[in-house]
C-alpha cells in the first residue's frame, strides 16, 4: 500500500463528524495505490497525533467520517477524503486499509499544508421575479389549441413586455410538462417530459396552457416556472382539477357482433368494436391479440377461452396481447390445454395477459382506461410440477397508464402494474396451480393513486406458491391498501418449497438515496436550495427533501421541479435552520388501512414490512395475526449511494394507530436498523412517528403452545429501538 498527499481543492465529500455527506468546506484528499485489486475495502482509517482519527466504513468509533472512492478503471487506485479540521503540516500520519477479506495493509505519510475550514466556492441561486400570475383550471374544455383530452388553465397577471422563452409545469408527483418557443432554449427538468401548449393572448397579461393529463388533478397544487429571455424566472402555483386522462384516447368503435364457438377471435376482435362472447369454449391456437380499442365481454356465464400451444410454435410472450387503451376484457374465463413454453426474455416476464412489450415492434399508442372485469384466470399447468418453477404473471401491465381490475377470480402468478392510476378492487385470489410458485399476488412499481381493496388472498385446493400478497418498490404516491383478507400467504410451517427469504407478506422497497449532508444555498424565501454536489442517481422531480435535523427535523418538502442538476425548486418553502437534508425516491401519503392477515402457522411470516422512505405513511385499523413479527417499521440502511450501509432512508410522519396484534411470535418492532453493516451516525434524525391506541393481544391456545418449550414469558408485543 502507497499514500500521497493531493493537497486541499474545490471538492466536499465530507464534513467534520461521523455522519455522512458534504459540510460546504473544502476537503484534503489523499491517493492511494498499490491496493489489493480483487478485494473489497471494508474500512480505511487515518490516524494522527493528538487522538486525531477519520474512517472509512461502518465506523463504530464514531470518528470523523472519511471517503474512499476506487478508481473504476484500475482497483490498484482510490481516493480518500477527509475533512482536516486543521492544519495538518508535517503531521505523521497512518493508514491502515482492512479487506473484506480480514487482510489488512498500511501505509506512513506527512500531512501538508491546509486550512481548517476554508468554503468552498459559491455561485448564485437563479432569482424569483416578484409577480401576480394565476392560474384557473377550465378542465377538458375542448377548446382551440386544444389537442383530444387535453386540459385547459388560464393564466392572468403575465408581466407585460417580456415574452417567456420557456414554461414548466408540474404536480411534483408525476406529471411534468414543458413548453420551449425554440430549440435553443436549454432546460434541465429530468426525465418524465410530456408537451406543454403555451398561447399568449392579444393581452399579454393573459395566457393560455394546454397539456395532456396523466391522472385526476383534484386536490393538486400545481407549480408553473415560466424562464424569460434574459434569463429571469417566475413561479406560481394554482390548484388542479378534475379530469379523466382516457379521454385523450378514442374509445371502441360503436360496432358489435355476436361470437360463438368455432369463430375467429383475433379477426372478430380486430373488426368490431364489442365482441359478445356465446357461452362455450372457444379454442385458440395462437395468442389473442388486440390491436385496436374493444369490449370483449361475456353474454352470460359459460363463455371460456382455450388456448392449447402447437409443439412447432414459437414461444409466447403472453396468451392475450392488449395493444390499445379503452380496452375492456369481462366475465370470461381462461384455460389452457397444457403446459405452455413462454418466451424467458420478454420484460417482466411472460403473461396470460400483458400489454405491449419488448418483443413488439411498434403499437406505441396510449393504454389508458383498461379495464379486466369479472374474469376467471388461471395460468397453464406446470410442465414439470416437481421442479418448482415460477408461475407466469396473470396480469402484465408494464407500459399501461392507468385502468381497473375487478371481481376477477385469479389463480397463478402476479397481478403486476407500473405508475398509475389504478384499482385492483374485489378480486379473488387463490394461490397458484400446482407444482408453481408466484413471488406475489399483486406487485407494483413507481405507483400513484393505487387502490388495493376489498381483494381476498388465500391458496385454494391443491396449490402451489405464494410468497407474498403485496409488493410495491421505489416508489409510490398517494397509494391505499384498504380492507382486504389475507390467509395462509407467506412462508408457511409445513412448506415443501426450498425457503425464498420472502417472510414478508405485504412489503415495500426503496433503499436508495440521491444526496445526504448540507445545502450549499438556500433562497431568502426557502423555495429554491442547492447541493454541493450529486452523491446518488440524478434527482428528478417528486423525490423527497427530507429534514434531518434541527427544530424542523422529521419533515419534509418535495421537489417541485429541477433547475438543473443540483438546484431544486420546493413545493413550499424549507424553514430556516433545516440545512441538513436527505434526497431520495419514496412513499408519500401511504395508507394501510382495514387489512386483516392472518399468519397463522406460517412462523416465518412477517405481516407488514415498510423499511423506510416513508413519508406521511398511514397504518390504521388493520388486524394482524400469527406470523413471526407483526410489523417491521424501520429507517433501513441504504443500498445506494456508497456501499451498503452508507446511511438511513428516512421514516417520518408516520402513523400507527387503531390496529389490533394477536398471538405474534415477534411483536411490533419500531426503529432506525443498526447492524454490524450499518455506519455510524451522531445528531441527524431518520424515523418520526406517533403511535396510538394499539391492541396487543395473546390468546390462550397461543400462550399454552408458546411456554410449553424453554420460554417462560410471553413474546413482547412492541420493541422500540432496532435490536
Amino acid at each position: 500500500l502507497a499514500v500521497a498527499w493531493d493537497g486541499q481543492g474545490p471538492y466536499d465529500m465530507v464534513g467534520p463528524g461521523p455522519c455522512v455527506g458534504p459540510d460546504n468546506f473544502q476537503d484534503v484528499r489523499l491517493t492511494l495505490s498499490r491496493l489489493s485489486p480483487k478485494a473489497d475495502v471494508k474500512s480505511a482509517v487515518l490516524e494522527g497525533p493528538d487522538g486525531l482519527r477519520w474512517e472509512f466504513g461502518t465506523n463504530p468509533r464514531g470518528s470523523a467520517n472519511a471517503e474512499l472512492i476506487r478508481d473504476p478503471k484500475d482497483p490498484r487506485k482510490a481516493e480518500l477524503y477527509i475533512a482536516p479540521g486543521r492544519d495538518l503540516t508535517g503531521l505523521p500520519l497512518k493508514l491502515i486499509v482492512t479487506y473484506a477479506n480480514g487482510l489488512a495493509d498500511s501505509a506512513a505519510l506527512r500531512g501538508g499544508r491546509c486550512a481548517a475550514w476554508m468554503p468552498m466556492p459559491r455561485r448564485p441561486l437563479p432569482g424569483l421575479t416578484p409577480n401576480a400570475i394565476a392560474g384557473r383550471w377550465l378542465g377538458q374544455d375542448g377548446g382551440p389549441g386544444a389537442a383530444p383530452g387535453d386540459v385547459h388553465v388560464a393564466l392572468t397577471g403575465l408581466p407585460t413586455g417580456r415574452v417567456p422563452a420557456a414554461a414548466v409545469l408540474s404536480d411534483a408527483i408525476r406529471g411534468l410538462w414543458v413548453y420551449r418557443a425554440d430549440d435553443r432554449v436549454r432546460l434541465e427538468p429530468g426525465p418524465y417530459e410530456r408537451p406543454l401548449g403555451f398561447r399568449l393572448g392579444a393581452d399579454r397579461s393573459r395566457a393560455d396552457l394546454h397539456f395532456a393529463p396523466y391522472r385526476d388533478e383534484t386536490g393538486t397544487t400545481l407549480t408553473l416556472r415560466l424562464i424569460f429571455h434574459g434569463g429571469e424566472t417566475a413561479v406560481a402555483q394554482f390548484a388542479g382539477g378534475a379530469c379523466d386522462p382516457s379521454r385523450r384516447v378514442a374509445a371502441p368503435s360503436p360496432s358489435e357482433v355476436v361470437a360463438r364457438p368455432g369463430d375467429d377471435l383475433n379477426d372478430l376482435a380486430n373488426g368490431f368494436g364489442t365482441v359478445k362472447l356465446a357461452p362455450g369454449t372457444y379454442r385458440l391456437a395462437r395468442p389473442l391479440v388486440l390491436n385496436h380499442p374493444v369490449t370483449l365481454t361475456a353474454e352470460g356465464p359459460g363463455a371460456t377461452l382455450l388456448f392449447e400451444q402447437g409443439p412447432g410454435d414459437p414461444p409466447w410472450t403472453a396468451a392475450i396481447k392488449v395493444h390499445a387503451g379503452r380496452t375492456t376484457l369481462d366475465g370470461f374465463a381462461v384455460r389452457f390445454a397444457g403446459p405452455v413454453r413462454w418466451d424467458p426474455g420478454v420484460a417482466h416476464g411472460p403473461a396470460v395477459i400483458g400489454t405491449t412489450d419488448n418483443r413488439d415492434s411498434g403499437h406505441n399508442e396510449l393504454k389508458l382506461g383498461l379495464a379486466f372485469t369479472r374474469l376467471d384466470l388461471a395460468t397453464p399447468p406446470a410442465a414439470n410440477p416437481a421442479d418448482w418453477e415460477e408461475a407466469p404473471r396473470l396480469i402484465r401491465l408494464a407500459d399501461a397508464e392507468g385502468g381497473r381490475i375487478e371481481g376477477n377470480t385469479l389463480r397463478g402468478g402476479p397481478v403486476e402494474l407500473f405508475e398509475g392510476p389504478w384499482t385492483v378492487a374485489d378480486n379473488d385470489y387463490r394461490g397458484t396451480v400446482p407444482g408453481t410458485f408466484a413471488p406475489a399476488a399483486i406487485g407494483g412499481h413507481y405507483t400513484f393513486d393505487l387502490v388495493v381493496r376489498n381483494n381476498r388472498a388465500r391458496p385454494v385446493g391443491p396449490s402451489g406458491k405464494t410468497w407474498r400478497f403485496l409488493v410495491l418498490t421505489q416508489r409510490g404516491t398517494n397509494d391505499r391498501v384498504e380492507n382486504n383478507t389475507v390467509e395462509a400467504i407467506g412462508p408457511r410451517d409445513d412448506d415443501t418449497i426450498p425457503w425464498a427469504n420472502a417472510p414478508e407478506v405485504i412489503l415495500t422497497e426503496s433503499y436508495h438515496l440521491r444526496f445526504e449532508g448540507r445545502l450549499s444555498a438556500i433562497s431568502s424565501d426557502g423555495r429554491v436550495v442547492r447541493i454541493p454536489r450529486r452523491i446518488g442517481q440524478p434527482t428528478v422531480m417528486g423525490d423527497v427533501v427530507a429534514i434531518l435535523s434541527g427544530p424542523h427535523a422529521g419533515t419534509w418538502r418535495k421537489i417541485a421541479q429541477v433547475i438543473d442538476p443540483t438546484t431544486f425548486l420546493l413545493d413550499a418553502p424549507l424553514p430556516r435552520g433545516s440545512e441538513t437534508i436527505s434526497i431520495g425516491t419514496g412513499f408519500v401519503n401511504e395508507t394501510f388501512e382495514g387489512n386483516t392477515v392472518d399468519s397463522r402457522g406460517g412462523g416465518k411470516a412477517d405481516n407488514l414490512v415498510l423499511p423506510g422512505n416513508h413519508y406521511g405513511t398511514k397504518i390504521r385499523n388493520n388486524r394482524l395475526i400469527g406470523g413471526r413479527e407483526a410489523f417491521r417499521l424501520v429507517a433501513y440502511a441504504t443500498e445506494s449511494p456508497g456501499p451498503f450501509g452508507w446511511s438511513h432512508v428516512p421514516f417520518f410522519g408516520g402513523l400507527i394507530e387503531g390496529n389490533m396484534i394477536e398471538d405474534s411470535e415477534a411483536g411490533g418492532i419500531l426503529g432506525v436498523d443498526h447492524g454490524p453493516n450499518t455506519k455510524s451516525n451522531h445528531g441527524r434524525t431518520y424515523m418520526v412517528l406517533t403511535l396510538r391506541n394499539n391492541t396487543f393481544r395473546w390468546t390462550e391456545a397461543f400462550v399454552s403452545r408458546h411456554l410449553q418449550g424453554s420460554e417462560t414469558a410471553i413474546p413482547p408485543g412492541l420493541i422500540i429501538g432496532y435490536r
